[in-house]
């Protein structure tokens, strides 16, 4: 079926000056016009080249004669890589995925500065990211031009002479920027030059780039940089034991949890506690599955400092992930609590295991724990407010509640504001005042401003038209939209009353 979209400045203007009851519908309406007359456009271009091009596909490309320019530089201007190390990354991306590419190029980033309050280079204009004390990162690190094929990849500005342990860091970064673009050459070539009404999604884009920028790091850039720098990767590998305690690859560390790199090279630039380091390493690792690692580090930071707070945090959320020992993990971060009050990774593991153990009235009493320990003025992590509101909605404590929606909308985010929203629907469905619930989740789902909790809302409506014997004002809910309440500690109790509740109303 042909699908066309007809949006216009006729229709926009009717929109936002018609009489809305809610004063954010008109906003609604003219993001959704903006967005089909992006798509518009972007069908528009698509069938321009099309028609340029013919039936003829791509020019075939062999990565052995794509040119690689190199622009004059500066003297800030800091590459570490260069045309051979470029052209070995080609070499090895899969076959015909450069075809019709033209060229690649190596330079300065030219843009102009929006922001005055960080350092500015002084040429471009450009605001400088101070990774750390003396080196700047481009913003954007790379660009691909569609119209004229090209990929550009944005040079470092810097200080200082030396990069030391940072010259492989940047090296992987510079080559991941160019698979990165090479993937949105390859994207606006073979996969948008089609009819397709998602053409100008440029998020869905960006990550479909940034999952093959990831999956080709470890494939491609690592064994090329292994085996062009292997005195690099020596030296990087015994400052990298020098600093962690522990011997880790430095190309898995660089290509997959920069993070944890970053956190030992910005204390050892800054002089600081390298406990503390240590500890932000492994916590970063952790969180790429990197455990093996991050436990051998907190542990060498725990023989030395057996009650330090965040070595503790790291080795039970480890325990905690794996599944191993719960009970364990809970005595180890009480420990931590109780040397450091004021740690904030301790508390949020200590909740998370109670939450994800579904002991409700555990999790709201860590939660209240963990803020009274905010500094004054300090906001608090947003986990621990909205997982006291999960609490309290599964404890059915309807005053709690009402301080937790209060305090979401004290919060002065948009996005708070409407998870208090969410929070007040789920809080007449699960105490049975279908007709609020219904009313209220048909209210936010019409107004269209809930969309990361829509699935919520279409559930809560389902349940409650249903329950109010109004199945033709329930609205669909599939079996898939089940399963996901059920997989969620949260909402996994609702999930399982919703399909007795289907079930029992099923004909037999």
């Amino acid at each position: 079926m042909a699908r066309t979209i007809h949006d216009t400045l006729g229709v926009a203007d009717r929109a936002m000056h018609a009489d809305w009851s809610d004063d954010e519908i008109p906003e609604v309406i003219a993001s959704e016009m903006r967005r089909n007359w992006m798509r518009q456009q972007a069908i528009r271009d698509g069938e321009r080249r099309l028609r340029r091009r013919g039936a003829r596909s791509p020019q075939p490309v062999d990565p052995e004669r794509v040119p690689i320019i190199v622009e004059p530089g500066r003297n800030d201007l800091f590459h570490a890589i260069d045309v051979e190390d470029m052209r070995e990354v080609l070499r090895c991306l899969p076959p015909g995925s450069l075809d019709g590419l033209q060229e690649v190029r190596l330079c300065a980033h030219p843009g102009n500065a929006r922001r005055r309050t960080r350092p500015v280079d002084p040429l471009t204009g450009k605001v400088r990211n101070e990774l750390v004390p003396g080196w700047y990162s481009p913003s954007p690190l790379g660009k691909y031009n569609p119209r004229t094929a090209t990929i550009r990849v944005f040079g470092w500005f810097r200080d200082g002479e030396d990069p030391g342990p940072l010259f492989l860091y940047l090296k992987v970064d510079q080559l991941k920027t160019l698979v990165h673009e090479a993937a949105h050459h390859f994207d606006h070539t073979f996969r948008k030059g089609r009819h397709r009404w998602d053409v100008n999604d440029k998020e869905k884009h960006e990550d479909w780039a940034r999952r093959i920028e990831s999956d080709q790091a470890l494939e491609i850039i690592a064994p090329v940089v292994e085996r062009r720098h292997s005195s690099r990767c020596e030296e990087l590998a015994q400052w990298i034991e020098e600093h962690a305690g522990v011997a880790i690859d430095p190309l898995l560390i660089l290509c997959l949890a920069e993070t944890a790199f970053l956190a030992l090279v910005r204390a050892a630039f800054a002089g600081e506690d390298r406990d503390a380091a240590r500890v932000a390493c492994a916590r970063a690792l952790h969180h790429v599955g990197g455990n093996d690692e991050a436990r051998a580090i907190a542990a060498g930071v725990l023989s030395r400092r057996p009650e330090d707070a965040g070595a503790l945090a790291v080795t039970a959320c480890i325990l905690q992930c794996e599944g191993r020992d719960q009970e364990a993990a809970e005595d180890l971060i009480r420990r931590a609590v109780a040397a450091d009050p004021t740690c904030m990774d301790a508390w949020d593991v200590l909740v998370r295991g109670h939450a994800m153990r579904r002991k409700w009235e555990q999790a709201a009493v860590a939660c209240e724990g963990a803020l009274s320990q905010v500094p004054a003025g300090e906001r608090p992590r947003w986990y621990f407010i909205s997982t006291l509101a999960e609490a309290h909605l599964h404890l059915r404590d309807s005053s709690g509640m009402e301080a937790d929606v209060a305090r979401m909308r004290a919060w002065g985010d948009r996005d708070a504001a409407r998870q208090a929203d969410v929070h007040l629907v789920l809080a007449s469905s699960w105490s049975e005042q279908w007709e609020k619930a219904f009313s209220l989740a048909s209210r936010l789902l019409a107004a269209g401003k809930h969309g990361d909790w829509k699935d919520w809302l279409v559930a809560a409506r389902f349940e409650a038209a249903h329950r109010l014997g109004r199945p033709e004002q329930a609205g669909r809910l599939a079996e898939a939209d089940i399963r996901a309440l059920e997989s969620r500690a949260f909402t996994e109790e609702w999930g399982r009353r919703i399909r007795r509740h289907v079930d029992a109303a099923a004909p037999r």
